[in-house]
């Protein structure tokens, strides 16, 4: 039996071989790339083999939270090589095989047991898309991985004030070790701690670095991670912060090099928020960075210009730029090339939660992919409410909420017209019933336990339209982060892609969602037009199908993202642009 095997073993091996072959020979010949300074471009049509880079996030005692999504946008299916790389290990392999226009999403636990194991996907055909992300106490993180390899890396928005891990994830996929230095920038200048210099990364494995033990007690970190002899690899940064039972994460993929525009397509204004622009400037000469807002309201902001010294970062303050509710464009412009990268903390009151990070773009291009996963909400909004008039269900409150705002709340529903009868129920009983209600949507209970429920209710409601009143009513109380209903209607989710146009002339976008192998076009995805300098968000939950990849195609060049909102966490990835 195992003769029999041994050919196919062979043809696989020689396979698997060709296709890292055939990547690093594409790496090497983009050595000094400058522009674009973006880590993940879709491979072109005909390339027939590549690999995706998937650095990971924060290290822990336990085995890894990170999880792949692996997505097949063309038509035919697609191997691939899933290499699990670990220090002083040989390489696992492990061939998938993923159906045309579907995704998988695995968890690099399932794969190995090692808290550091990094993952490097080598597609062998066409049209595949991989995305990284973790999930830690509710909260939700997820971006591209990386298509290059480079020997330097640059990170804008890192903080290491108490109680916040800051973790920076080296990976190297090649078989020669790797010597890093790793220089931060603050709002007080550069600091180049000893701990951060001659960071030995070992061949096939990944080094997680934590850099808030190197740089403690800093509003800002912007880091610089260079390779010495111009050996190459690949770097994400993670920002874990603790609160007492629940925690945001963020989780950013670094540029290869400052620059000198950085384009950002969706930031949403909410009450209740901090919303920044970190500017890092890693050179020796002040950088007078013009910061230009488009907001999609009738208002016009002036631009803002921000002066960025010698070896410094800055935080920009947005929170107030745009009124609560509005979304707007965020274009830096700078004569000096600088670093830029978005930091949104949602906070009780702004019916969002979690940290969003995210490194801009500085190219804009027709084509844009996205992954159908690690998280996804598309589908959960199909059909409509699940409400019938009279319903009884349990309202689950997670933590954000006060004794005082939790009596506040219980008093205004007690005493609504709409509410028939109500009573208090047990937190495990409320749980069980939201977990079991959506049982068939894993993105909606990630990290759902009993700790996060501050506070639930039985309530009988006269009406289905009672339910969306309620909700408004209770998320409208001071403190309460988030409102979910256990049974009855789906939780608030948003999943959403957000196209800009940077151009002098008129685009026109259509999407296309592909799931389950399946073309899946819905109204108002086709034949959007969006002016210059403005933007359009198109929603997903109307998809039919779950974890829905998405192909954005524009007649001109436009910048891409997908906001993700789970009722415990939220994220926002850029997609991977392509010609």
């Amino acid at each position: 039996m195992s003769n029999r095997r041994l050919p196919i073993v062979l043809v696989l091996l020689a396979l698997f071989v060709g296709a890292a072959a055939a990547g690093n020979r594409e790496l090497r010949s983009a050595a000094g790339v400058q522009e674009p300074a973006v880590a993940a471009l879709m491979p072109a049509a005909n390339v027939r083999s590549s690999a995706w880079y998937c650095a990971g996030g924060p290290v822990t005692k336990t085995a890894s939270a990170d999880r792949i999504t692996i997505t097949n946008v063309g038509t035919v299916a697609v191997p691939a090589a899933v290499d699990v790389l670990v220090a002083s290990s040989p390489i696992k392999e492990r061939l998938v095989n993923v159906g045309a226009r579907r995704s998988m999403t695995i968890t690099v636990a399932s794969l190995s047991r090692d808290p550091a194991a990094a993952i490097v996907v080598q597609p062998l055909g066409a049209g595949i898309v991989v995305a990284q992300g973790f999930s830690v106490n509710g909260d939700i993180a997820a971006i591209p991985c990386a298509t290059r390899t480079a020997s330097d890396w640059y990170f804008a928005s890192g903080t290491s004030t108490s109680a916040t891990q800051m973790s920076l994830s080296l990976l190297n996929p090649y078989q020669v070790d790797t010597v890093v230095d790793v220089d931060a920038f603050s709002e007080n200048g550069l600091r180049v701690p000893s701990t951060l210099q001659g960071l030995v990364v070992r061949a096939h494995s990944r080094l997680v670095v934590r850099i808030d033990q190197a740089v403690a007690q800093q509003k800002i970190v912007a880091l610089a991670v260079r390779s010495r002899n111009d050996q190459r690899i690949s770097a994400t940064q993670s920002v874990v912060h603790a609160h007492a039972s629940s925690s945001d994460a963020s989780l950013s993929l670094g540029a290869l090099a400052p620059a000198r525009t950085w384009m950002f397509a969706d930031d949403r204004s909410r009450q209740s928020s901090v919303q920044q622009l970190v500017l890092a400037n890693t050179g020796n000469t002040d950088a007078n960075v013009r910061v230009s807002l488009v907001s999609d309201l009738s208002t016009l902001i002036q631009p803002r210009a921000v002066k960025v010294p010698p070896a410094t970062a800055v935080a920009v303050d947005l929170s107030r730029a745009v009124p609560a509710g509005g979304t707007y464009t965020l274009v830096v412009s700078s004569p000096v090339p600088v670093v830029a990268e978005t930091r949104i903390t949602y906070t009780a009151g702004s019916g969002l939660a979690g940290l969003v990070t995210e490194t801009g773009t500085t190219t804009a291009m027709p084509r844009w992919w996205f992954a159908g996963g690690p998280f996804s909400a598309s589908g959960l909004g199909a059909g409509g409410p699940r409400v019938p008039d009279g319903y009884d269900l349990a309202v689950v409150m997670a933590v954000g909420a006060t004794d005082a705002q939790i009596a506040e709340v219980r008093h205004a529903v007690q005493q609504d017209g709409h509410v028939e009868s109500f009573k208090a129920v047990a937190r495990k009983d409320a749980l069980a019933a939201f977990l079991a209600a959506n049982r068939d949507n894993p993105a909606l209970v990630t990290g759902m336990n009993e700790s996060k429920v501050a506070a639930s209710f039985a309530v009988k409601a006269k009406s289905a339209s009672f339910i969306s009143l309620l909700r408004r009513r209770l998320a409208a109380h001071s403190g309460v982060a988030q409102v979910l209903l256990a049974t009855g209607q789906k939780p608030p989710v948003t999943d959403a892609v957000v196209v800009f146009n940077p151009g002098p002339r008129v685009v026109r976008v259509t999407l296309v969602a592909l799931a389950n192998g399946t073309e899946l076009r819905v109204p108002g995805m086709s034949g959007i037009t969006i002016a210059p300098n403005r933007q359009a968000t198109v929603s997903l939950l109307a998809v039919s199908q779950p974890a829905a990849a998405v192909r954005v195609t524009a007649s001109g060049p436009v910048v891409a993202e997908r906001f993700i909102a789970l009722p415990t966490g939220t994220t926002r990835a850029p997609g991977v642009p392509g010609s």
